[in-house]
C-alpha cells in the first residue's frame, strides 16, 4: 500500500508544549505507551493524555491504535524525525550553556606574583572557599608585568599585585 503524502506546511499550533512532543518521540520509539510511560516515569493514562492533546492541537492522528500496537502515521512519519532534530540541537544548546555557566560560575582565576602566591593569597583564597565552597580557585604566580595581561586577555578573572595604579584600562584598588 502506497504512502499518501502529508503535508503539515503552514501547521503553527500555539499550545504544543515540549512535554507533549518528548511523549511523541518516547511512544514512537517504543510503540507502546505502557513501555514509554516507564521510561519516562509517567503513568500510561498521563502519557496518553499528552499524545492525544498533541494530535489535537496539531489537527492530525499521529498513530494508528491497535490492541498490541501503536503505529506511526503518515503525518506521524513526517513529524518524528524534524522533532527528533529540534531535541538534538535544544539538548546540545543546553549542554553549551550549562558548560559555560558551570565554567563562569566555579571558576575564579587569580594571578600574582610568586611572592603574594606564597604568603598572602593562599589566607585569601582559604576565606573565599569556606564562604563559596562551590568555587574552584584557579591561582597564576606570574611576573608583574604578565598578571594585567593576563587579566587584559582574560586569562585571569582578578589580579593580585604591587603595581602601578595608574593602569588606564583596568580598574586598580589600593
Amino acid at each position: 500500500m502506497a504512502a499518501t503524502p502529508v503535508s503539515l506546511a503552514g501547521l503553527r499550533p500555539n499550545a504544543v508544549t515540549l512535554r507533549q512532543l518528548r511523549a511523541f518521540v518516547a511512544v514512537a520509539k517504543d510503540g507502546s505507551i505502557t513501555r514509554a510511560a516507564q521510561r519516562l516515569h509517567l503513568t500510561p493514562s498521563a502519557l496518553s493524555m499528552l499524545v492525544s492533546g498533541l494530535e489535537n492541537d496539531l489537527g492530525v492522528r499521529l498513530f494508528e491504535r491497535t490492541t498490541r500496537r501503536l503505529l506511526l502515521t503518515d503525518a506521524g512519519r513526517a513529524l518524528l524525525p524534524a522533532i527528533e532534530q529540534v531535541f538534538e540541537r535544544l539538548d546540545s544548546a543546553f549542554d553549551g550553556l550549562r558548560n559555560w555557566a558551570d565554567q563562569r560560575s566555579t571558576r575564579l582565576s587569580i594571578a600574582t606574583s610568586p611572592l603574594l602566591a606564597a604568603v598572602l593569597v593562599p589566607t585569601l583564597m582559604a576565606a573565599l572557599r569556606e564562604r563559596f565552597p562551590d568555587v574552584r580557585f584557579e591561582l597564576q604566580d606570574l611576573g608583574i608585568a604578565e598578571i594585567a595581561q593576563a587579566v587584559r586577555a582574560g586569562e585571569a578573572d582578578v589580579g593580585i599585585c604591587t603595581a602601578d595604579t595608574q593602569i588606564l584600562d583596568l580598574q586598580a584598588t589600593v
